[in-house]
């Protein structure tokens, strides 16, 4: 993924200047690394605008979530981030985005959140299949 496509996205989600982009590329580079680990292998060109959405949704959340955890009139600043939005605000709209996102791109990722077990130690114990 472009790591550039997905700092312009999150510029524009997060209303933040493009000459800031630079800033959140650490976390713009964990994002992809997350997303790209959790896509099935054949995944193609196409769905790589609904994965930089996701990436972009992710540093997004991250983000506000640091807003809103370290000030609660919602200005945050270290590591050479500074910010200073309504911070509840700004978290309703990360997760929204980012369920969105998440939802959209269901159908490349792994589900993690499903396990299937085959026994068949049940099957010979009676169980019908």
């Amino acid at each position: 993924m472009d790591v550039n496509k997905v700092l312009d996205a999150f510029c524009d989600m997060a209303n933040i200047s493009k000459s800031e982009k630079a800033k959140y590329l650490p976390m713009a580079n964990i994002a992809i690394t997350q997303v790209e680990a959790r896509c099935k292998k054949d995944f193609t060109e196409k769905d790589i605008p609904i994965l930089t959405m996701l990436c972009a949704a992710m540093v997004n959340l991250w983000t506000s979530l640091s807003n809103s955890s370290s000030d609660p009139t919602g200005r945050f600043s270290g590591n050479g981030y500074s910010i200073s939005k309504d911070s509840k605000k700004q978290v309703e709209i990360a997760n929204r985005l980012f369920d969105r996102w998440r939802a959209e791109a269901a159908y490349i990722l792994i589900d993690e959140g499903f396990a299937f077990f085959s026994s068949k130690e049940a099957l010979n114990n009676g169980c019908k299949k």
